[in-house]
């Protein structure tokens, strides 16, 4: 079982740092059905042309729209510890394993989306998860001196963000999507390798904790360091006494009209959290995380502090849309130094003998390039032994691109060559060296 986040330790810290066509017939009747509410509708017509609309714009690399069943099997990640509840069959074989499923019932386009349960009694990763490859290597994987878009949709009802008692009595909660490093090809007779979700560069978007307020969106780097994205503020530049303590935000492009920082992560509670983009009940948000990828080399890192080895001056940003609104940018940070090649010590990227501190090339390969997207309701170390209500999440319209991604119903913003770059033939066999 791949592990998607790292200890609860590791995690707290964090928490201080951030303060169409005919479906194949299946036995939906047996997997658990969400509760909807009664206001729930189903898509106007127009929903599906838009998604048309922005699934084929220029640049898309992969898209998504849960329409038909298969979708939600093919991308099914997990093979162990299934439930057999949530299991149906696809096309004669069994498909699903853990608490997720397709559901026809809430969308926001189309047929159909991606649903996730938290049921009661159960551990940090009971939901499952959905991993959703770019393709190859070479022309669809992102390294130096690119640049990509990353968008989804996602639901949730209430209970699903107020956090859970982890195995310590502390409180965890959840993960919305990882983006990591992607399968390459190696020489063989296994010719793929299969990348995992917790790898050196993975990018995260998390709650924040919901202790600290209303929880918002956030983001992160590094499985196993957890350098989250944030700004300290300089005295003056928002509102209040911190009480000796350093100011933090982790969305730094949220300010009141005089120009202060209006989201304060930490110290929490006791500063302005008015302009924060905190979530909504079983209300459809459309998010995008734009990631700039710099020359390969070595620099200082924004995001931790030292001197790494990776993709130098990356760039990465933060979008929110409500259902309706264009979107809003939440989080710029630049002068990131996305890590790549830190723990290989050498010799052949294939063995893991090539690697220190339990570093693996599934997650580690030094010639790594962005290429997944995982889908998750992960919370770390969550209490498998805590009674709740169920909660659920949903998931549509998930969009990879070269270039900038349209809003629901509105036009994309800023201008770029769809087009890839050369496709390097050294570069693919560099990889299986």
């Amino acid at each position: 079982m791949i592990r998607r986040c790292g200890t609860l330790a590791a995690s707290l810290g964090l928490l201080a740092i951030l303060g169409g066509g005919a479906f194949p017939r299946a036995s939906l009747a047996d997997v658990p059905a969400a509760d909807i509410p009664p206001s729930s509708k189903p898509p106007a017509l127009d929903s599906d042309r838009d998604w048309k609309r922005r699934s084929r714009a220029p640049g898309v690399v992969v898209a998504v729209g849960f329409d038909d069943i298969r979708e939600w099997a093919r991308y099914n990640w997990d093979r162990h510890d299934c439930n057999p509840d949530y299991q149906v069959r696809v096309d004669g074989k069994m498909a699903g394993c853990r608490n997720n499923a397709w559901d026809p019932r809430i969308r926001t386009s189309g047929k159909g989306s991606l649903r996730f349960d938290i049921l009661p009694r159960t551990g940090e990763d009971g939901g499952g998860s959905l991993a959703i490859p770019f393709g190859d290597y070479a022309t669809r994987q992102f390294g130096a001196d690119s640049e990509f878009w990353v968008s989804w949709r996602q639901r949730m009802d209430e209970r699903y963000y107020q956090g859970y008692r982890a195995q310590n009595g502390d409180v965890t909660y959840f993960k919305h999507v990882i983006i990591a490093q992607g399968d390459m090809p190696i020489p063989g007779p296994a010719r793929i390798l299969t990348a995992n979700a917790c790898s050196e560069a993975e990018l995260v978007i998390v709650s924040s904790d919901p202790r600290s307020g209303p929880p918002f969106p956030a983001g992160y780097i590094e499985c196993h360091r957890y350098l989250g994205f944030k700004q300290v503020l300089a005295r003056g530049s928002y509102a209040g006494d911190p009480g000796g303590h350093t100011v933090v935000t982790a969305q730094n492009m949220r300010t009141d009209p005089h120009g202060g920082f209006n989201c304060i992560s930490y110290p929490p509670k006791t500063m302005d959290q008015s302009g924060c983009f905190t979530y909504a009940p079983n209300e459809w948000i459309t998010y995008m995380v734009h990631v700039k990828l710099g020359p390969e080399g070595r620099a200082v890192s924004s995001a931790s502090g030292r001197e790494q080895p990776g993709y130098t001056d990356s760039l990465y940003e933060l979008y929110a849309a409500r259902n309706g609104d264009d979107f809003q940018l939440l989080h710029r940070q630049g002068d990131i130094v996305i890590p790549k090649g830190q723990y290989y010590v050498g010799g052949d990227p294939i063995l893991k003998s090539s690697y220190q501190g339990g570093w693996s090339p599934s997650n580690g390969h030094p010639q790594a390039r962005y290429g997944k997207l995982w889908l998750l309701s992960f919370m770390t170390a969550k209490d498998p032994t805590e009674a709740t209500d169920k909660a659920s999440t949903w998931y549509d319209e998930v969009i990879v691109s070269r270039c900038p991604i349209a809003a629901p119903g509105y036009p994309a913003s800023g201008q770029c060559n769809a087009v890839p770059a050369p496709a390097s033939k050294r570069l693919a066999a560099k990889a299986g060296r």
